[in-house]
């Protein structure tokens, strides 16, 4: 039975990023058909983020098939902010409003995604095997009278190692137009 359940859980889960790789093929085709050329690059970190999506929770952000993807875009955001703000050390008086604003609204963005996703892997939604429903299990596995809320992981270091996860992917390129090469290194998940 075990060996049944996994081999089902497997196939779905190679069906989910068969359906990124798909995905990723036809934005390229249709990019192609369109301009003639392809930025391969774009994609391929559209591609990466649905892979992080499908490990971390189960499921896709649907990046390679839309084109966009909010998380990353926030991520991205936040993480630029966050590294303006480390090399000036007085950024709380001299930050402007609109840029304290895009970072509250990037982290929040992340926030909101990342626990609606934990609150439907508690809720018991089907989905394959992830790292969020095995960090939520072990949270569960480890409360007690004396620790109500779960011991290891805490629900802030779940969503923490969901940004991390993501961060993977965003890494490959600070910005947009920076450092293409390393934006390929997004693609190597496909690959293999």
């Amino acid at each position: 039975m075990f060996s049944l359940h996994c081999s089902l859980t497997r196939s779905h889960l190679l069906s989910q990023c068969q359906g990124v790789a798909w995905d990723f093929v036809e934005a390229l085709a249709a990019e192609n058909r369109k301009s003639g050329s392809v930025e391969v690059f774009f994609w391929s970190e559209l591609a990466a983020a649905d892979l992080s999506a499908i490990v971390s929770f189960g499921r896709s952000y649907g990046a390679s098939k839309s084109g966009e993807c909010t998380q990353l875009d926030a991520l991205k955001e936040a993480d630029f902010i966050f590294l303006s703000r480390a090399m000036n050390k007085h950024w709380r008086k001299t930050e402007q409003p609109e840029v304290t604003k895009k970072f509250d609204d990037s982290v929040g963005h992340l926030g909101e995604t990342f626990s609606a996703e934990l609150r439907a892997i508690e809720s018991g939604q089907p989905r394959p095997p992830n790292a969020l429903a095995h960090m939520a299990k072990m949270n569960a596995a480890g409360r007690g009278p004396g620790c109500p809320m779960g011991h290891t992981p805490s629900e802030f270091e779940m969503l923490s190692n969901l940004v991390g996860f993501l961060a993977g992917v965003g890494n490959t390129a600070r910005r947009p137009g920076y450092a293409p090469y390393a934006r390929l290194l997004a693609f190597v998940p496909l690959v293999h």
